[in-house]
């Protein structure tokens, strides 16, 4: 049911592992993601109606090490018919972000198991919210990002530059279709990443889309002044 954009990212994958390491440190200032998975069923005909759920809320690089995490939501509701027979309908959700040919990719996909069942009603939903800050130290460094949307579920990548004030790229594909851009990070400069992924579907379709990017330089946590520093 899942479907999958390996394939469609294979390319620019295949360019960015290219592309040579810097000496610069990117250091992390701020760093919280919150994302959910759910399924629910509708009061009515079906034997368990109710909502499954499964959240995240937090940091993703708490020591400069990625964590990421797995969200699975998946619910079946069973329609009776007579004492002999009855209707099965599933919904499956996965909200995930981890470690993929060195990028930090980040993807929902939506899906029902089983064609539409009368009496049988209810909705999918997935959505990510990434908001990452970081500076760059000790030279100039790069970093790639990528977006792809399968079906309609929109997803958005955005980098600006708080030091220069201005916005470096804004990532938003249409209907299956993906974008990548390869950015120059200055020394010194400010950045602040956001990224946002939503799918919602009733009874049928299994809409996807992702985002991901990846650090040419070494990751580290900023450290917090002594109070007298501050």
């Amino acid at each position: 049911m899942f479907k999958s954009l390996f394939t469609m990212l294979l390319a620019v994958f295949s360019l960015c592992l290219a592309s040579p390491a810097n000496s610069a440190i990117i250091n992390i200032i701020d760093d919280y993601t919150s994302a959910h998975a759910q399924v629910t069923y509708d009061p009515g005909a079906v034997s368990n109606p109710g909502t499954t759920l499964s959240t995240f809320s937090g940091p993703l690089f708490p020591s400069a090490l990625f964590t990421g995490y797995t969200l699975v939501s998946e619910r079946t509701a069973i329609v009776p018919i007579d004492d002999a027979y009855f209707y099965t309908a599933s919904y499956g959700v996965v909200n995930d972000a981890f470690l993929s040919y060195e990028y930090y990719r980040f993807s929902i996909v939506l899906g029902n198991l089983t064609s539409s069942v009368p009496g049988a009603t209810g909705n999918a939903s997935a959505e990510t919210d990434l908001n990452l800050r970081f500076q760059v130290m000790e030279g100039d460094s790069s970093m790639d990002l990528y977006a792809a949307m399968e079906g309609a579920s929109p997803v958005s990548l955005t980098l600006f530059d708080e030091t220069a004030g201005v916005a470096i790229t804004s990532l938003a594909p249409y209907f299956d279709h993906e974008a990548a851009y390869e950015v120059t990070l200055f020394d010194g400069h400010i950045y602040s990443l956001t990224g946002s992924l939503y799918a919602f579907t009733h009874v049928s379709g299994d809409p996807a889309s992702n985002f991901g990017f990846k650090f040419y330089d070494e990751l580290a946590v900023a450290a917090v002044p002594e109070p007298r520093q501050w």
